[in-house]
């Protein structure tokens, strides 16, 4: 896309739309938002390139996005301004409005996609599979991701790359963990993964 396109984040920005938001130019965001990949509380993947865009962007913030991707942590507007993830914070809906718009403007003409190429990222390190709230999580669809996240990293092309999440989200989605995951979230009930694997 040749015309640049900013996210202004203004409160939640949470699986699918933070996916959105990582593929755009540039991101402000309210001080007071948070930024959240909470598809492994579900037993899935990100599905929209959660696993690939990111990395691509900000190799450097890789130890934090491992951590947000496999265990659902959330982080303040504030730490991924820190990270270069977002551009600028803003105090309340005019001025942010006014900073995106003003993003857009400096961008114009220098819209650049993320990273072609392959890239280097810190080392996935062991971690205890528990999430928000000490949530026992999906042993086996944090396998899933790791190795999505590590090949994508590797692969020759975004493409390439983007394909690997959508395949890896594909194969979280048919794990009994899945299953469990989106049936107690419409149960309205915490999942158990401790049986699932």
């Amino acid at each position: 896309m040749s015309k640049p396109v900013v996210a202004a984040l203004n409160g939640m920005a949470l699986g699918g739309g933070l996916e959105l938001a990582m593929r755009c130019h540039g991101i402000v965001a309210d001080r007071r938002a948070f930024l959240q990949f909470p598809e492994i509380t579900l037993g899935i993947a990100p599905g929209i390139g959660g696993m690939v865009v990111p990395y691509r962007r900000w190799p450097d913030a890789a130890p934090v996005l491992h951590d947000m991707i496999r265990l659902a942590k959330r982080i303040k507007a504030e730490q991924a301004h820190q990270l270069g993830i977002v551009d600028s914070l803003h105090d309340g809906y005019a001025e942010l409005i006014q900073a995106a718009v003003a993003r857009v403007d400096k961008l114009h003409g220098n819209a650049a996609p993320p990273a072609g190429e392959p890239v280097e990222i810190a080392e996935l390190a062991a971690v205890e599979p528990i999430g928000p709230g000490k949530a026992v999580l999906s042993k086996e669809v944090i396998a899933i991701i790791e190795q999505a996240i590590r090949d994508a990293a590797a692969a020759d092309t975004l493409d390439a790359a983007l394909e690997i999440g959508y395949l890896a989200f594909a194969a979280s989605a048919c794990t009994a963990a899945a299953k469990e995951g989106v049936t107690s979230f419409l149960e309205r009930r915490k999942p158990d993964f401790e049986q699932t694997g």
